[in-house]
C-alpha cells in the first residue's frame, strides 16, 4: 500500500510539473502576443496617423506659399506651372484626409478635424478667388487680402493640426506605456510560474530521496533481521547436534 501511494505521489508531482511548464509556455506566448499587438498598434495606427496629419499640415502650408509665389512671379508660364501644382495639392489633401478617417478617429480627433475642415471651407473659396485674380494679373488688393484675411485663417489651421498631432503623440506614449506594463506583468507571471516549477521539482526530488532512504533503511533492517534469524537457526542446529 505504501509503495502504491509513493508511486501515485511521484507520478502526480511530475504531472503537476508538466502542467506548470505548459502553463508557463502558454502564459508567456499569450502575453508576448499581447505586447506584440500593442507594438503593432503603435507602429501602424498612431505613427500612420501622425504621418498623415503632418502631410496634411504641410499641404496647407505649401498651398499658401504657392499662392504667394504666384503673386511674385513675372513669368506667365511659371505661374501656370505653379497653378497646376497648387491645384494638385488640393486633391492630395482630400486623399490624405480620407486615409486619416479610415484609420479611425477618437472624439477629440474628430472635433479638431472638423474645426480644421470648417476653416478650410472658408479659406478655399478665398484662395481660389485670389489665385484667379493673380492668373488674370488683376493684383489690386490681392496682397492686402492675403495678409489680412487668408494668412490668419491659415495660421489657425496650422495650430489645430499641431493640437491634434500632439494629441496623437500622447496616445502613442500611452500605448507604449501600456505595452511596457503588459511586458512587466508577463515577466512577473513567467518568474512566478518558473519559481513554482522549481519548488515543485525540489519537493518531488526531496520526496524521492526521502522515500529511497526509507526503503533502503527498511531493506537494511530486513537484512539484519534475516541474518539474526539465520544465525539463530544455525546455533539451534548446532545445539541440537
Amino acid at each position: 500500500m505504501t509503495r502504491h501511494n509513493s508511486r501515485y505521489l511521484i507520478a502526480s508531482g511530475f504531472v503537476l510539473m508538466l502542467a506548470l511548464m505548459v502553463a508557463l509556455a502558454a502564459v508567456g506566448l499569450t502575453r508576448m502576443a499581447a505586447i506584440n499587438q500593442h507594438m503593432e498598434l503603435i507602429a501602424h495606427k498612431h505613427n500612420v496617423k501622425i504621418d498623415l496629419l503632418l502631410s496634411m499640415r504641410n499641404i496647407v502650408r505649401e498651398r499658401s506659399i504657392s499662392m504667394y509665389a504666384m503673386y511674385l512671379m513675372d513669368d506667365a508660364f511659371q505661374r501656370e506651372d505653379e497653378f497646376t501644382r497648387f491645384t494638385d495639392m488640393a486633391g492630395e489633401f482630400i486623399r490624405l484626409r480620407e486615409q486619416l478617417v479610415q484609420t479611425g478617429l477618437d472624439r477629440q480627433e474628430q472635433d479638431v478635424l472638423e474645426k480644421i475642415l470648417a476653416l478650410i471651407r472658408r479659406t478655399q473659396p478665398m484662395q481660389v478667388s485670389l489665385v484667379d485674380k493673380i492668373i488674370r494679373e488683376d493684383l489690386a488688393g490681392v496682397k492686402e487680402e492675403m495678409h489680412q484675411k487668408d494668412l490668419p485663417l491659415e495660421r489657425q489651421i496650422l495650430l489645430y493640426f499641431d493640437e491634434v498631432t500632439d494629441h496623437e503623440r500622447q496616445a502613442t506614449r500611452e500605448a507604449v506605456a501600456l505595452a511596457s506594463q503588459e511586458y512587466q506583468q508577463a515577466l512577473e507571471m513567467l518568474l512566478l510560474l518558473g519559481f513554482s516549477v522549481i519548488v515543485c521539482g525540489v519537493l518531488i526530488a526531496w520526496y524521492v530521496i526521502y522515500r529511497t532512504r526509507l526503503i533502503e533503511s527498511a531493506l537494511a533492517q530486513e537484512k539484519e533481521h534475516a541474518e539474526i534469524t539465520l544465525h539463530s537457526v544455525g546455533d539451534a542446529v548446532i545445539a541440537a547436534d
